[in-house]
């Protein structure tokens, strides 16, 4: 060997995505399928309201890569992805309080879901 893991998941994701662009879309937009049914039926989520979610994470996500691009370019890729993973970690663990029935609004799932 030398020294390279060919096995890694990043290779084999960047490999793939360069013969094939729309793979990593695939990939990255896995969405359990129970948990939308659970939204409508838990929260009474509404279709109106499921588009603006749809909405706010394309726009968060948009201002994020731009202050990423003009702020962060210095900062180590290891902090990026430890903050990152961190954040993600915190909001989707937020969905406990509406499992577990402490708070059940389809306002407050709106804000918390990250995906």
């Amino acid at each position: 060997m030398n020294g390279e893991c060919s096995c890694c998941l990043v290779n084999v994701i960047l490999s793939c995505t360069s013969l094939h662009p729309n793979l990593l879309i695939l990939l990255l937009a896995f969405i359990p399928a129970a948990k939308m049914p659970a939204n409508y039926v838990w929260l009474g989520l509404h279709t109106y309201q499921h588009q603006i979610m749809v909405i706010f994470e394309k726009l968060f996500f948009f201002i994020g890569l731009n202050l990423v691009r003009k702020y962060a370019l210095n900062v180590s890729w290891r902090k990026s992805v430890l903050v990152g993973s961190f954040l993600v970690l915190i909001f989707n663990s937020m969905y406990f309080l509406i499992i577990y029935d402490v708070w059940r609004n389809a306002w407050f799932y709106i804000f918390t879901d990250v995906r």
